[in-house]
């Protein structure tokens, strides 16, 4: 998935596995980059969650 606002992009990854799901997050703006990585057990209504 991803989200452009202005100058700034958000992309989101969501990984299953069969023991647990992670979910990377990745923002760029002008000067910088953030990268947040969650590991759990997360479904997309969970990662639908976190985009707002």
């Amino acid at each position: 998935m991803q989200i452009k606002e202005d100058d700034s992009k958000v992309d989101i990854y969501h990984c299953i596995d069969k023991q647990q799901s992670a979910v990377v997050m990745l923002t760029d703006e002008d000067d910088s980059s953030t990268v947040m990585v969650f590991s759990g057990h997360f479904t997309m209504d969970d990662v639908m969650k976190m985009t707002k």
